[in-house]
């Protein structure tokens, strides 16, 4: 959930906020871009589980610090929310070492439409037709930028949009059920439940006949890699904990639909790492497709419900 705006803030404050989110998705953007190098060297288990075995104890320092609590107020809610956004990351991960960077943001980026229509659904909100149009030119921007049934396209293409919708499930759980907690709880618990079903992945592929695979969703414990890959993963950690932070500074001191709007230049900086790290350039209809979910986010944040409008990629986003 997006922290409320604090009382008081002046009118300088609030307009540092774009600034501060576009810093916030420049890091991430930056440091997802990593992703293709890091499943040269490991597993995406190995991956999220060395994250997090450096996230936590950071976080610990904060909390220890800030003299912040990181018991759950909800333990069944934090553990759902979790889970949902957990798998999110674990596709969206995977996703992102098979498939252009760019394509992998664009299906992440469909999470608003799949919040919208969760919440049409759900008792006590209504969708006006402006939010539809939204959805529909998302839909459109979505298939200009994966092409599925093309000759030269893999099925699985359709893959990064199942991230997409696993997050918006998070972030209703988010805003609905665990909208009491503090956000290095949230993150905290996250981090908490990868490092365990990582841990228990990596036994799976190594007890199980056949599991394990030469691929990067299913590559077993890698005991050498190569000392690039531990600055990769720290990178990855130290980036998203700094993302995190900034971008939670941004929904304290600025407008909270200006804050998620600026969220959506996380496409154009994921583009730009992933052209300077990578050498991927995204195609004419990429970029075409990319701008109109960019539209379609604007749309929808402007005529959806309140779980739409509060936030487009969590604040709490691991």
């Amino acid at each position: 959930m997006a922290p409320e705006q604090t009382p008081g803030i002046g009118r300088k404050s609030g307009a540092q906020a774009p600034f501060l989110v576009m810093a916030a998705m420049a890091i991430m953007g930056g440091v997802d871009a990593l992703v293709p190098r890091i499943a040269e060297q490991s597993g995406l288990f190995q991956f999220h589980l060395l994250r997090a075995a450096m996230v936590l104890p950071m976080i610990g320092i904060l909390a220890w610090k800030m003299r912040i609590s990181l018991l759950p107020r909800s333990n069944g809610a934090v553990f759902a929310r979790s889970c949902a956004i957990g798998l999110s990351m674990m596709i969206y991960f995977g996703a992102l070492a098979v498939f252009p960077v760019s394509e992998v943001v664009a299906g992440l980026f469909t999470a608003p439409i799949f919040v919208l229509l969760l919440t049409w659904v759900l008792p006590g909100e209504r969708v006006g037709p402006g939010a539809f149009v939204g959805i529909a030119l998302g839909f459109v921007g979505l298939l200009i930028v994966l092409q599925p049934g093309a000759a030269d396209r893999s099925p699985w293409v359709v893959v990064p949009v199942a991230a997409g919708a696993a997050y918006a499930v998070g972030a209703l759980l988010t805003r609905r059920v665990c909208a009491q907690e503090h956000v290095l709880t949230l993150v905290f618990w996250f981090f908490g439940l990868m490092f365990v079903s990582s841990a228990v992945g990596l036994v799976l592929l190594e007890v199980v006949p056949g599991l394990s695979a030469e691929t990067f969703a299913l590559r077993p414990w890698n005991p050498a890699p190569e000392p690039v890959f531990y600055l990769y993963c720290t990178l990855q950690a130290v980036g998203s904990l700094a993302g995190v932070g900034l971008l939670t500074q941004a929904y304290k001191v600025g407008s909270t639909p200006v804050v998620a709007g600026f969220e959506y230049s996380f496409m154009i900086f994921a583009a730009v790492w992933a052209w300077l790290l990578l050498g991927q350039i995204p195609a004419p209809h990429a970029l075409a497709g990319m701008a109109l979910i960019l539209v379609s986010g604007i749309v929808i944040l402007r005529f959806g419900t309140a779980d739409v409008g509060k936030s487009l990629l969590d604040p709490n986003r691991p």
